[in-house]
């Protein structure tokens, strides 16, 4: 929904994939390419979660642009390179800048995020007054790539990415985001390397 279509007090939101690895891991195939519990690659359980909420423009950041063009959506490349998830924030903001009032963001390596941890974000992330909000779950553990954030946060992003800084986590406290908690991380368990998959694997059987 775009803000000149929004009908409620609450924000307009449009939602981004992070796909913008170099995927040496994997030998050159796409973390967001592997498939999940229920059969379908990541990327595209992800953006059928997000469309269950009503997500209806939702894009992919990735430097290598033509696995997703099979997805639909804008496949937009980082505003700057080699440096991280940061980047593809960034590009996210960039990208819904001036349309929506914030962007859902999540990791493309995250295969059991479900519809209803996202509209856990988005609905906290309305009711909330922070520009900024993340996932946290048990033992305060945060998961940082998986937040609602406001388009009008763009440039307190740049400067940090401008200033070095490179961990989620960290732009998140520099940003004072708002905890959005679930009482489990067993949603958001993600696959950084073959053997975080092959562990995956053995918990579906």
């Amino acid at each position: 929904m775009t803000k000149d279509s929004k009908q409620s007090k609450y924000p307009s939101f449009a939602g981004a994939v992070l796909a913008g690895g170099s995927a040496q891991r994997y030998g050159g195939t796409a973390k967001g390419l592997l498939h999940g519990g229920n059969g379908r690659c990541i990327i595209d359980h992800l953006i059928g979660e997000m469309r269950a909420c009503s997500l209806t423009d939702i894009s992919i950041v990735a430097n290598d642009q033509a696995p997703y063009a099979r997805f639909g959506g804008d496949v937009i490349p980082d505003r700057r390179q080699g440096i991280g998830p940061l980047a593809g924030i960034e590009s996210a903001l960039a990208h819904f800048q001036n349309r929506y009032d914030a962007v859902l963001i999540l990791p493309c390596d995250m295969p059991e995020i479900t519809r209803s941890e996202i509209k856990t974000l988005l609905s906290s992330f309305a009711a909330s007054e922070a520009k900024l909000a993340a996932a946290r779950t048990e033992e305060n553990f945060w998961q940082p790539l998986c937040m609602v954030a406001g388009v009008d946060l763009l440039k307190e992003v740049s400067r940090a990415v401008s200033e070095g800084v490179r961990s989620a986590g960290e732009l998140c406290n520099m940003l004072g985001a708002a905890p959005v908690d679930f009482f489990t991380g067993e949603r958001f368990v993600n696959i950084n390397t073959p053997e975080d998959m092959r562990d995956y694997r053995i918990t579906l059987k």
